[in-house]
């Protein structure tokens, strides 16, 4: 199937409920017809993160312990932490990873 990901995708597959990039560097990003987003390390060096997909609102992202954003997203029990915060613990390395596998552990 057609991403958006190139050049960094290297397979794309589609099931019925979700839609799943993998990267060279192993990451996947699943679309999830429940509207979010699950970025995952295969690695097991970083958390998963989770994304809701809505329009006309603020969003959060989380991962299992962590949150940050519109409240009206927040797991119970996450502890909130600032979008900052979130940014350089979870998000930017995830990306780190996917852009510039060679640089990560």
């Amino acid at each position: 199937p057609h991403n958006d990901f190139s050049p960094y995708v290297s397979q794309s597959t589609q099931r019925h409920h979700r839609m799943q990039y993998r990267f060279d560097s192993g990451h996947q990003i699943e679309v999830h017809r429940l509207g979010y987003l699950t970025l995952n390390d295969p690695h097991g060096q970083l958390p998963s993160l989770y994304i809701p997909l809505a329009l006309n609102r603020n969003l959060g992202v989380a991962t299992s312990a962590y949150f940050c954003g519109d409240p009206y997203f927040c797991p119970p029990g996450a502890a909130i932490i600032s979008t900052f915060d979130f940014y350089n613990q979870y998000f930017y390395p995830w990306l780190e990873a996917v852009l510039n596998p060679s640089n990560t552990i």
